[in-house]
């Protein structure tokens, strides 16, 4: 049977190529948290994978976290946790500290099959840095 080309076949595919060809848009990084809101920080944080966004994520990320923890890896390591203890449910607290010049977030996460602690290292920028995913009630105040 021959393949009928329609009009709005051919302008769908057109249009998908065109999108395909653009340039890519680069995402918008997230303004750097006022000074001592890294809590507020690092929940938008950990909502944005929640949501699976990504790249918006990965935008708070130093340029050293970043050229070692790509979107493509984060985006693996999210997808792994979550398969692992359930989707996120929500955040029971936000707990705050400081080692060796950097202010550290663990950030309480309640997932659908078991608690567990997502630790958000800042740099003095508010940038993220590292990112470790550890039992509950590891560290922090």
């Amino acid at each position: 049977m021959k393949r009928s080309w329609t009009p709005a076949y051919v302008l769908a595919l057109g249009l998908l190529l065109l999108g395909a060809c653009s340039p890519k848009a680069t995402p918008t990084p997230m303004p750097t948290p006022p000074s001592g809101d890294l809590e507020t920080a690092a929940r938008y944080f950990t909502n944005l994978l929640a949501e699976r966004k990504y790249a918006e994520a990965a935008a708070m990320f130093d340029p050293q976290m970043a050229a070692a923890f790509p979107v493509a890896k984060l985006k693996a390591t999210w997808e792994e946790v979550i398969r692992n203890v359930g989707d996120l449910k929500g955040i029971k607290e936000v707990r705050m500290t400081q080692e060796a010049g950097y202010r550290i977030a663990y950030v309480a996460c309640d997932f659908a099959r078991n608690p567990l602690d997502m630790k958000v290292v800042f740099d003095a920028q508010g940038r993220i840095a590292g990112l470790w995913f550890v039992p509950p009630g590891s560290g922090g105040t």
